[in-house]
């Protein structure tokens, strides 16, 4: 008896026939089992006395019958290179290109500041947030730590009283702009720059950089903070979104 043979065999006592049993569960007439990584199909084709029928399946073929109801994304914000579901619920990863931005530095005031390429990682209504030393998006780019305060060591984001929306195709770009546009605190500004004095305070750096006018964050790969040994945006998604995190 080949293995096949013997998870029918043994499907034949599943537990569909206690569904069957069951008022709650009357209208049961098929139900799909896996065994060692093969799917089977049992099917009720006579109730007196219970007569089955089976059929081995293909993965493909699951995929092609569930997939019969039509899934749109909708309209995907600007900047979205990624998005989906998996363990922990929905997801999203944008994508910031280096530019000037606005930001409201509590105690300091309003400054324009330039900043490096970001990247906003979000499951839920979890969101981290990253720095990358490129110009356009690449899934192998380095991370470092984001240059600006309320960003914990673990890349996670502090909101405060904020309330951000949960992550998907279409909420995350509001989600950066609740972010960005959010009045920043002297919480989590140490441990974003390697450069001396803005090791102890990346507040300082970003006053010089209004300052001076700046127009491009300066040597984003010397001057910011790497995050571990080489992690990259791809391993950062697979370990928050994919494989989950603690």
């Amino acid at each position: 008896m080949d293995d096949e043979t013997a998870d029918i065999q043994s499907i034949k006592s599943a537990v569909i026939d206690e569904f069957l049993g069951d008022p709650l569960t009357a209208k049961v007439e098929a139900a799909i089992f896996i065994s060692q990584g093969r799917y089977f199909y049992k099917r009720l084709v006579e109730t007196n006395p219970p007569t089955y029928r089976y059929k081995c399946l293909s993965p493909h073929s699951l995929r092609v019958a569930f997939n019969n109801t039509a899934i749109d994304s909708g309209w995907i914000a600007p900047g979205v290179v990624r998005c989906g579901c998996s363990w922990g619920g929905n997801w999203a990863v944008m994508f910031v290109p280096p530019a000037r931005h606005w930001i409201d530095l509590s105690a300091i005031g309003k400054l324009t500041v330039p900043l490096p390429g970001l990247v906003l990682i979000g499951l839920e209504k979890e969101y981290w947030l990253c720095a990358v030393a490129v110009e356009a998006f690449a899934p192998d780019a380095v991370c470092f730590h984001a240059p600006l305060p309320n960003i914990y060591a673990d890349l996670k984001i502090c909101w405060g009283e904020n309330k951000p929306p949960a992550a998907s195709g279409q909420t995350i770009s509001a989600t950066w702009e609740l972010f960005i546009g959010s009045q920043f605190s002297g919480e989590l500004v140490k441990g974003k720059s390697k450069q001396k004095p803005y090791q102890d305070d990346i507040r300082q750096q970003l006053v010089e950089l209004h300052r001076t006018s700046s127009k491009r964050y300066p040597q984003p790969e010397r001057s910011l903070l790497p995050i571990g040994r080489a992690t990259t945006i791809d391993k950062l998604v697979q370990e928050y979104l994919l494989d989950g995190i603690d």
